[in-house]
């Protein structure tokens, strides 16, 4: 049988692991959002038609 405080060491590491994971993913969604806002702005100041 596994020790209490061992298995709340254990859930803790997990949870932040999972934490970890879960936030690295957010970054690269918030960061390919970010190149392609700074595109469209980009093709915006080239061409102010282009949303038309």
């Amino acid at each position: 049988m596994t020790d209490p405080l061992t298995a709340s060491v254990l859930v803790t590491l997990a949870i932040q692991e999972f934490i970890k994971s879960g936030t690295g993913d957010l970054a690269k969604r918030f960061t390919a959002i970010e190149t392609i806002t700074k595109n469209l702005d980009i093709i915006l100041a080239e061409d102010p038609l282009f949303a038309e």
